[in-house]
């Protein structure tokens, strides 16, 4: 699993993910890109990513809208 990562933008994420990715050519990592980085998300197919799950989020009161690219894990740490 990569992450908990962040990035300014989606041209940063990606040079981050693809370094992070590099670093482990060879196995099956996993990563969450948010749906709403559209060009993120291609680059990620192009580079032969596919969903395998697809994460929702929902919210009684205001959303603040993200500023970045967020990388979250599963793990408790990003709470």
């Amino acid at each position: 699993m990569l992450g908990p990562g962040v990035a300014r933008d989606e041209v940063v994420a990606a040079a981050l993910l693809w370094s992070a990715l590099d670093a482990m050519r060879g196995l099956s990592p996993v990563f969450l890109v948010p749906n709403a980085a559209a060009q993120l998300v291609q680059t990620c197919y192009g580079w032969g990513a596919r969903n395998i799950e697809l994460h929702a989020a929902q919210t009684l009161g205001n959303v603040v809208a993200a500023r970045g690219i967020a990388f979250p894990t599963f793990l408790p740490e990003t709470g």
